[in-house]
């Protein structure tokens, strides 16, 4: 996983089917992994999920979500890893159902508590902002 993703796209093909994008969640789920194997899981991710909608769903359907929201939450100063979880949140939230399930995991309130807990790191504090901006241009009743 660590040659893939945003570093090698070429590379990820395999990883771009409904199977490798499971085991990419799965791995993810596990809380004990580490946070370079994780930052590697959210590169790959996020190369299957920015050219499909498909990919988004499967997402959706496999508890992604709620993966990303837990990898944030309980690596709160892995700035590289949070840069690269909150760059799938915003490719997620692109989407008004994926706003809809984000927003129903607490996203909204993890990504605010990562930009106030990272304010001198200006990776995360654009990436949250556009996630926030996604947020309001696909549900203004925030």
């Amino acid at each position: 996983l660590s040659t893939v993703g945003l570093k090698q796209p070429e590379g990820f093909g395999e990883l771009c089917t409904e199977d490798g994008i499971k085991c990419i969640i799965k791995t993810l789920q596990t809380i004990d992994t580490s946070a370079s194997l994780l930052e590697a899981c959210c590169f790959a991710l996020y190369a299957a999920i920015r050219v499909s909608g498909e990919h988004k769903k499967i997402c959706l359907s496999t508890g992604a979500i709620d993966a990303i929201i837990c990898l944030i939450l309980v690596h709160p100063h892995e700035t590289s890893l949070l840069e690269t979880a909150l760059t799938v949140l915003v490719s997620l939230s692109s989407q008004k159902k994926c706003v809809a399930a984000i927003v129903n995991s607490g996203g909204i309130g993890s990504v605010v508590a990562t930009m106030r807990s990272n304010p001198t790191c200006s990776g995360i504090i654009k990436k949250g902002s556009r996630f926030i901006t996604n947020v309001v241009e696909r549900d203004p009743t925030f």
